[in-house]
C-alpha cells in the first residue's frame, strides 16, 4: 500500500525531500517519522481499522500528514473543504459514518463530532506495531456530484491506490528522487490523490504551491520557481499558462476536461504532454494518452489506451462491444474500480456490475466514446445529463434541487454552456415566487452560503416563465440566451470585481448590481471600502459604496478621480 512504499523510500533515499511547502521541507525519514507517531496518536483516540476520519486540512504538509497517518492508523478518510458550508460538511460526515475530525489550522469546527487538531495531536514515540492496511481495505470516501442535493459518496480500496503507483511507474519513467511533482488539486477533490501517489509514490518531491496560485502568471511563476518537472493540471488551466519556456516541466498531464486539439499541439513538442482520463469511481485514472505530432487529425484528442490492469471497452446497451470507430458507453474494469455508493445500493448495482468479459467488475461510466482499431478510446461526452465544469463532475440536478430550496426560487432548469475557449459555463435558468424581484447574482450569492462552490451556478437567469414542450415538459432548445453589458471591461471594474466576489464567496458579479441586492451588507460594503483603499488609494468610502452601490459606479469615481 503507499504508506508501506513511503516507509520503503525512507529507508532507501531517507535523506531525499518528500514535501517543499512554501519555506518548510520534510525529509522522507522525518515523514514516514512522523506519519507513524500521528497513526499511533490516532489509534489512542480510538480510532482504527472500519473507521472513517473527516479531513479538513489545506493542500500542503497538513494533508500529506493527514492522510498517510489515517492510513497507517488503519482507517479511510473522507476529505472535506474549510470552503464547504458547515451543514453540508456535517451532513457528509454523518452519512459517511465518520468517527473523528482531524482538521488543520485555521478551520472551523463541525459541532458533535471528536475533533482532533493535526498541528497539536502529539506523535507517539515508538509507535510499534500499526495495523497496517490491507488491498481489499477502504482507502477513503469521495463525495461527487449526485442527482439530488445529496452528493454521491463513492467507495475506493488500496488496491486502486496502490495500481496508482504502478500505472505512474509505466507511464512517466522518469519519475523519481529527482523529480519534482506539483501538489495542484485541492485536498478535497480525488486529483490530490494522484499528485500525492506520483511524488511519493515514487520518491519524488512534492512541490505544495501557495494557496491562492491557481492559473495563469502565477502558476507560471511557480513552476519556473519550484523548478517542477511533473504538473496535473486541469484543461482549462492548462490553457492559461502564458507562452514562455518552462525549463525544467517535463510531463504536463491534462485532465478533467475535454483536452482542446490546439493547445495539445501547442504542448507536444515541449513535454511530454498527456491526456488523462478516470472517473473518481475508477480511482482517478483509468486512460492515459501520450500526445504526439504522428497523431492523426482529428477534432477530438485521445484519451489513450487502459492503464496498467485496466479493462477498458465500448460496448452497446447490452454491454456488447460496438465495432471500431462506432459509439458507445466506455466502461472500465479492474483493481482500481471502487467499492460503489456509500447508502446506495441500488445505483451501484446498476453502475457497477458483473464483467461478463472477465474476473471482478465493470463499471458503467455514463461517457460516450469509440475505439480505433488499434485500442486508442476517444471520448465524446457525456451519455446523460451530467456536466464536467473546470474539471468537477456536476449533476445539474443536484444544482436544481439546491435552487429551488431557496426561498425565493420556484423552479430552476440548470444546463451547461460551451464557451469559445473550450470550456463549460453552469447555467442556470429559474422562476421566483410571488414577491420583491431578486437578481441572478443574489441567488447565486444565497446558493453560495449553502453549497460548495463549485455546485453554484456561473449565471442565474430569472424568467417569468419557462418554456415549455407540447407534453409539458421544459423545452431547454428555448431556453433564452441573454446577451449582457453587465461583464467588468475596463481595468478598474474587473479590480472591483475581484474583490466584491472574493468578499461575496461568487464569481463573476455583475457590474451594474447594487452591493445590497447582491446580498451585501455594511460589513461587507466596510470590507469592500478598506480593500478598494488599498488598492486605488482614499476616493472610495462608505457613502459611495452604499449609495452608488455598483462596480461600475465605483470604477467611474475611482478612474475620474484618478485622472484629476
Amino acid at each position: 500500500m503507499l504508506c508501506d512504499v513511503v516507509t520503503r523510500w525512507a529507508r532507501h533515499a531517507p535523506d531525499h525531500v518528500a514535501v517543499a511547502d512554501g519555506a518548510a521541507t520534510v525529509t522522507y525519514r522525518e515523514l514516514d517519522r512522523r506519519t507513524d507517531g500521528l497513526a499511533a496518536a490516532l489509534r489512542a483516540e480510538g480510532v482504527g481499522p472500519g473507521h472513517v476520519v473527516a479531513l479538513v486540512v489545506d493542500r500542503g504538509l497538513e494533508h500529506v500528514e493527514a492522510v498517510l497517518a489515517v492510513w497507517k492508523a488503519g482507517a479511510a478518510f473522507l476529505p472535506l473543504s474549510d470552503s464547504y458550508p458547515r451543514d453540508w460538511s456535517l451532513a457528509l460526515a454523518e452519512r459517511a459514518g465518520v468517527t473523528a475530525v482531524l482538521a488543520g489550522t485555521a478551520v472551523g469546527r463541525l459541532p458533535g463530532l471528536p475533533h482532533l487538531d493535526l498541528a497539536r495531536l502529539d506523535a507517539v514515540p515508538g509507535a510499534g506495531d500499526l495495523p497496517r492496511p490491507a488491498p481489499e481495505d477502504l482507502a477513503y470516501v469521495m463525495p461527487t456530484s449526485g442527482t439530488t442535493a445529496e452528493p454521491k459518496l463513492v467507495l475506493v480500496e488500496h488496491a486502486g491506490v496502490r495500481n496508482l503507483v504502478d500505472v505512474q511507474r509505466e507511464h512517466f519513467p522518469d519519475l523519481g528522487p529527482g523529480a519534482r511533482v506539483l501538489q495542484f488539486a485541492s485536498p478535497a477533490f480525488d486529483g490530490a490523490v494522484f499528485d500525492l501517489v506520483m511524488a511519493l509514490g515514487h520518491g519524488a518531491r512534492l512541490e505544495v504551491p501557495p494557496r491562492e496560485v491557481v492559473a495563469g502568471d502565477d502558476l507560471a511563476t511557480t513552476l519556473l520557481d519550484r523548478r517542477v518537472s511533473h504538473a496535473v493540471l486541469p484543461a482549462a488551466v492548462v490553457r492559461t499558462l502564458p507562452d514562455q519556456p518552462y525549463p525544467d516541466l517535463r510531463v504536463l498531464v491534462s485532465v478533467g476536461e475535454v483536452c482542446s486539439p490546439s493547445t495539445a499541439e501547442r504542448w507536444r513538442d515541449r513535454v511530454a504532454f498527456v491526456n488523462g482520463y478516470g472517473p473518481t469511481e475508477t480511482t482517478v485514472c483509468a486512460t492515459l494518452h501520450t500526445v504526439t505530432a504522428a497523431d492523426p487529425a482529428a477534432p477530438e484528442v485521445p484519451i489513450g489506451r487502459a492503464v496498467a490492469g485496466t479493462t477498458a471497452l465500448v460496448v452497446d446497451e447490452h454491454l456488447r462491444p460496438v465495432a471500431d470507430g462506432e459509439v458507445g458507453e466506455i466502461v472500465l474494469g479492474g483493481p482500481h474500480v471502487g467499492r460503489g455508493y456509500l447508502g446506495d445500493a441500488a445505483l451501484t448495482a446498476r453502475r457497477f456490475v458483473a464483467n461478463p468479459f472477465g474476473a471482478g467488475r465493470l463499471y458503467l461510466t455514463g461517457d460516450l466514446g469509440r475505439r480505433s482499431p488499434d485500442g486508442v478510446l476517444t471520448f465524446l461526452g457525456r451519455g446523460d445529463d451530467q456536466l464536467k465544469v473546470r474539471g468537477v463532475r456536476v449533476e445539474p440536478g443536484a444544482v436544481e434541487h439546491a435552487l429551488t430550496a431557496l426561498p425565493p426560487v420556484r423552479e430552476a432548469v440548470v444546463s451547461g454552456r460551451s464557451t469559445t475557449e473550450g470550456t463549460t459555463r453552469l447555467v442556470a435558468h429559474v422562476v421566483l415566487d410571488d414577491g420583491p424581484p431578486v437578481t441572478g447574482t443574489a441567488i447565486r450569492v444565497a446558493l453560495a452560503g449553502e453549497v460548495p462552490r463549485h455546485l453554484v451556478p456561473d449565471e442565474v437567469h430569472v424568467l417569468p416563465r419557462l418554456p415549455l414542450t407540447a407534453n409539458g415538459k421544459v423545452d431547454r432548445s428555448r431556453l433564452p440566451v441573454p446577451v449582457t453589458d453587465d461583464i467588468a471591461r475596463t481595468t478598474t471594474e474587473q479590480a472591483l470585481s475581484r474583490i466584491l466576489e472574493g468578499l461575496l464567496g461568487v464569481d463573476g458579479v455583475g457590474v451594474h448590481e447594487h452591493i445590497l441586492d447582491l446580498g451585501g451588507h455594511s460589513l461587507i460594503a466596510t470590507q469592500l471600502v478598506a480593500r478598494s483603499r488599498a488598492a486605488f488609494g482614499g476616493v472610495v468610502d462608505l457613502k459611495l459604496v452604499l449609495g452608488r452601490g455598483t462596480v461600475a459606479a465605483i470604477a467611474e469615481a475611482v478612474d475620474r478621480a484618478r485622472a484629476t
